[in-house]
């Protein structure tokens, strides 16, 4: 009877210790921003800024552009050098939270 008790003991701390996963804290490492009209801005290596505005009226949201930001046209990736011609069109722009960079730039056409 002992040996019993100690197992359903153990089985139930254990029950609890596997539970406490699920009060974990998600913590969000990227946002996005819907633009629909993105601004490009552009070097020659592809590095820069770009932006947009999630309505006419709200406020520009700009981001840099480094080497590690990729473009994606229909969720295939593209050069970077096609995102200056989606300048003025919609397009979706995910950043890091913590830096503020650009890390990929999102549209279909």
């Amino acid at each position: 009877m002992r040996h019993a008790v100690i197992k359903y003991a153990l089985a139930t701390a254990l029950a609890l210790v596997a539970s406490t996963a699920g009060w974990a804290t998600i913590i969000p490492v990227e946002e996005a921003v819907e633009a629909v009209a993105l601004e490009v801005s552009l070097n020659e290596n592809l590095t820069g800024t770009v932006g947009g505005r999630s309505c006419q009226s709200c406020d520009l949201k700009e981001f840099p552009v480094t080497g590690a930001t990729q473009a994606y046209e229909n969720n295939v990736r593209v050069d970077l050098r096609k995102l200056i011609d989606r300048h003025g069109k919609p397009a979706t722009i995910i950043y890091n939270i913590r830096s503020g960079e650009a890390t990929r730039i999102l549209w279909i056409r």
